[in-house]
């Protein structure tokens, strides 16, 4: 059921929020977090999966100001990448 002018979202599925929708797109977009949206604050939110201290986590009240803190989340706190194993040994003597 709609309302009168209201058009729902051909992505959206029964129940779902625009704020929802959003943290759906941002959580495809970005496999290194889970990422909610609250129905009662109204903010979005994101656990990083890599390893950070406990407690690090990103809230924000739009979708765009999130992706922005990820990043720098990601640019400060997350691990520096491993440099691809190349399937030789050292030989140090």
């Amino acid at each position: 059921m709609t309302t009168p002018g209201h058009q729902p979202s051909e992505h959206a599925t029964h129940g779902e929020t625009e704020g929802q929708r959003k943290a759906a797109v941002l959580q495809r977009a970005n496999p290194g977090w889970i990422i909610l949206f609250g129905s009662y604050s109204k903010k979005y939110i994101a656990f990083p999966l890599f390893t950070v201290q406990p407690g690090n986590y990103v809230i924000a009240p739009d979708s765009q100001a999130l992706g922005q803190r990820m990043r720098h989340v990601e640019a400060t706190l997350a691990p520096a990448p491993r440099p691809p194993h190349d399937g030789t040994r050292s030989t140090s003597q």
